[in-house]
């Protein structure tokens, strides 16, 4: 649902340029705050899915590795179908940058990579290297190191401002919103429960905030506030229930729509940059409406696609390289973890 949210934000983007409105205002924006719901997500599935590697002998370069194959092949693939689709100008300096999720400033002042919505996994990948280190120590020092970690370098930001773009891109408040994720998982682990009624008020509330916000919400301590916190509130809501088993009908479908999440995070940005490129060939002769649905439809479609044909594979191939080393090196018998976490 994030990463449709997400979608959908820059399909009405595109609206607005195919009717010579670029830059006006567009009226779902308040769902750009999945992304906010991708970090808080991605906090508590790295302490879910990384307890075998809590303090275990060559557990953070493992845990490290993994989140290298999963992340990684498809990022750069997309990145390099995005140079030639949507006719960037780059140079090997931000190529190279972008590709080891580097922040770069840009003479615009902004700080997006070559393919733009890669922003998110250059937050993504500093979480990744706090945890690396902090999965050294058991999983109660672990936690607390790395929300004291994002803690400490959100206030060192503020009180010592940097002024080389990757720090001034790092120290940015959204980073906390890992945090909030993290304690979310602590709070599952020890089976914290949220009382059905009270779940649902806090999440209208949580809906509530976000859509009823400023409808400009850059990374900042406004957006943590505004989108972050509810964000967190709408994670916990969902996963500090009572645990039920539900049917297959509903479980698998969404299970499969989860798993193909990155790759229309990743994928959809392409599509949209077709329809620009076609509109004028030929698209134009059809209902912007129909044009831009289909259009989602049709990154939703690729997206699992791509997950069972190259994603996954991939992913489990590199994963399999990944655990087979380290078995042989450690003498253990290798790990199994699921390569979709």
């Amino acid at each position: 649902m994030a990463a449709a949210a997400v979608a959908i934000v820059h399909f009405e983007t595109i609206w607005q340029i195919l009717v010579g409105n670029a830059g006006g205002p567009v009226a779902s924006f308040p769902l750009s705050s999945g992304v906010d719901v991708f970090f808080v997500i991605s906090g508590f599935i790295m302490v879910l899915s990384s307890e075998q590697f809590f303090a275990a002998p060559g557990g953070s370069l493992e845990f490290f590795t993994r989140r290298l194959a999963r992340i990684v092949p498809l990022y750069w693939l997309t990145s390099v179908i995005a140079l030639f689709v949507m006719s960037m100008p780059f140079d090997w300096i931000s190529l190279v940058k972008s590709a080891l999720f580097i922040p770069y400033q840009k003479p615009n002042g902004s700080t997006v990579p070559v393919h733009g919505v890669g922003w998110t996994l250059n937050y993504e990948m500093l979480f990744y290297v706090l945890f690396y280190i902090a999965i050294f120590w058991p999983r109660r020092t672990a936690v607390f190191l790395v929300c004291a970690a994002l803690t400490s370098i959100v206030i060192m930001g503020s009180i010592f401002p940097p002024t080389l773009a990757p720090l001034i891109f790092w120290s940015n408040s959204i980073i906390l919103e890992f945090a909030f994720g993290v304690l979310i998982a602590v709070a599952y682990r020890n089976d914290v429960k949220i009382p059905t009624l009270l779940r649902l008020c806090l999440a209208l509330i949580a809906l509530g905030s976000i859509w009823f916000s400023t409808g400009y919400m850059p990374p900042s301590l406004g957006r943590v506030l505004f989108w972050g916190v509810p964000a967190a509130v709408l994670v916990a809501c969902a996963v500090l229930g009572a645990r039920r088993q539900y049917s297959r009908w509903i479980t698998a479908p969404a299970k499969l729509l989860g798993d193909a999440s990155y790759s229309l995070y990743l994928i959809h940005p392409i599509v949209g940059a077709a329809v620009i490129v076609l509109w004028s060939p030929g698209l134009n002769r059809y209902p912007i409406k129909i044009v831009l649905l289909a259009s989602l439809l049709l990154s939703q479609v690729l997206a699992i696609a791509i997950f069972w044909q190259l994603e996954r594979p991939t992913t489990r191939w590199l994963i399999h390289q990944i655990t087979r080393r380290f078995a042989l090196s450690s003498g253990e018998p290798s790990r199994e973890i699921s390569p979709i976490a």
